[in-house]
């Protein structure tokens, strides 16, 4: 989220870190984040979020590309 002055707050993010060559980000995900229900937050629950809302939503919209390639998602590890 990007705050009045122009800031960054990560909600959902501990950290991101772009690689070196910068082609790919690596995100790390806060620990204990929960659904309204309790249930834990997972990397699989953000990758069907972007693959299902925000990618299918959106299309071709320039937020979703980086030069001529399709921003994409996987997940590393737990």
């Amino acid at each position: 989220r990007v705050m009045g002055d122009g800031t960054i707050k990560n909600e959902l993010a501990e950290k991101i870190l772009p690689a070196e060559d910068g082609l790919s980000v690596e995100v790390t995900l806060k620990s204990g984040l929960t659904w309204s229900d309790g249930q834990p937050l997972t990397a699989e629950d953000v990758i069907f979020t972007y693959e299902t809302k925000i990618a299918k939503e959106n299309g071709a919209s320039d937020t979703l590309w980086i030069g001529e390639k399709a921003v994409k998602v996987e997940k590393i590890d737990e």
